[in-house]
């Protein structure tokens, strides 16, 4: 069955939307930085304190094991907890939305809803709307300046699931890698309560050790989007003009 046709918002703070639309210039914010902003902010929606982590639940611990060598032997330790590996990459992270859920009235209501119970939720983080109105522009430009520069990328819907150990472990053995590697698709995958997000990401690779961030520049991007105070705002005045 077809996927049904979606629109592109992105969530900005007001602080960084002139440089955002004015210049072109994009965020790529890196897992840790996520995971820091739930460590130490206490939020938990735009942060995640397991992003671009694979955490291993207890029931998998069996499977691993460490290896000490001393004085010539070599002991093999179980595994009895904490196991979590860093697969952390940059993240530009962005809200799809099918058109149904901004026409249909059950549909709009749910939408709002959810974007206000997650990523509107916190006072500390407040947020303009961009609309994307030709978001294959914008992603055209985008993939093109990441490519002139020498990054990899990867652009995909995140996928989430009440056991994203084992969604994640099953799609690296199973999807093909890129130039990052077939770990890349551990920072696509979310657990299941993040679901309301409805989040696109494009991944790129770090290119320095010990970077919170990486920005790219596109160029204005004013002719391709449209501003708005509040989502509220925005889906009025979708439903006007599409309806």
């Amino acid at each position: 069955m077809p996927r049904e046709p979606s629109v592109y918002i992105k969530l900005v703070d007001p602080m960084f939307l002139t440089s955002f639309v004015n210049d072109g210039i994009i965020h790529f914010g890196s897992t840790a930085e996520y995971r820091k902003i739930e460590e130490t902010m206490g939020n938990s929606w735009i942060g995640d304190k397991q992003d671009g982590l694979l955490t291993v639940p207890t029931k998998h611990l069996s499977e691993f094991k460490s290896v000490i060598t001393y004085a010539g032997k070599s002991y093999s330790v179980p595994v009895t907890g904490g196991l979590s590996m860093s697969m952390g990459m940059d993240a530009f992270c962005f809200t799809h939305i099918e058109i149904s859920e901004l026409l249909n009235p059950n549909k709009r209501t749910k939408l709002i809803k959810d974007l206000n119970n997650s990523l509107l939720s916190d006072p500390d983080f407040p947020k303009k709307v961009v609309y994307f109105k030709d978001f294959s522009i914008f992603k055209k430009r985008l993939m093109r300046c990441l490519e002139i520069a020498g990054y990899e990328s990867a652009i995909g819907n995140v996928i989430y699931d009440k056991e994203p150990y084992e969604r994640a472990v099953w799609i690296m053995k199973h999807l093909p890698g890129s130039g990052l590697g077939s770990t890349f698709w551990i920072n696509f995958v979310k657990a299941k309560k993040f679901s309301i997000e409805r989040e696109t990401r494009i991944i790129i690779n770090h290119r320095a050790l010990f970077r919170n961030f990486e920005n790219v520049k596109i160029g204005s991007i004013c002719s391709i989007t449209n501003c708005y105070d509040s989502l509220a705002d925005f889906i009025k005045d979708f439903y006007e003009t599409n309806c």
